[in-house]
């Protein structure tokens, strides 16, 4: 029984490896990112052409193709008539970066080395200037 189980185990893990590697492309993707209530000041340091690295395993994403900054709003009940507005919050903005990388593409999805590139992922980006965490929220493919 044991043997069965390590034989389906073993099995499992080479056909989802090899699946992995089928159709294996380096394409260039822009992913968009989006970090919520920053500080003004941090704000000012964010400029395109930085070069953004993963602040956790250090290793190279691209750099910044373009960037775009609103300012970080909130939900606010209007106690006079009972409705909610939406309000700005002040010295906060929200940062919207896109980002040019040369990934590998498979059947799984978009890879920098092993490191996965997925919509709705937290992830910790750092450059010379700044340090920030925000979700992707968009992937579009460079043909």
């Amino acid at each position: 029984m044991c043997l069965i189980l390590i034989f389906l185990f073993l099995f499992s893990f080479f056909f989802l490896k090899r699946n992995s590697l089928i159709n294996k492309n380096n394409r260039t993707i822009f992913f968009k990112i989006e970090a919520q209530q920053l500080e003004s000041d941090l704000v000012n340091k964010i400029k395109i052409g930085d070069r953004i690295f993963d602040n956790v395993k250090n290793f190279y994403y691209g750099e910044i193709h373009d960037l775009e900054i609103k300012p970080a709003t909130k939900i606010l009940e209007n106690i006079i008539d009972g409705n909610f507005v939406l309000s700005d919050i002040k010295n906060k903005n929200n940062v919207y970066l896109k980002i040019k990388c040369d990934v590998n593409e498979t059947l799984d999805g978009f890879y920098i080395g092993e490191n996965s590139i997925r919509l709705g992922k937290l992830y910790n980006l750092k450059s010379k200037n700044f340090c920030i965490s925000g979700y992707i929220i968009d992937i579009e493919i460079s043909d």
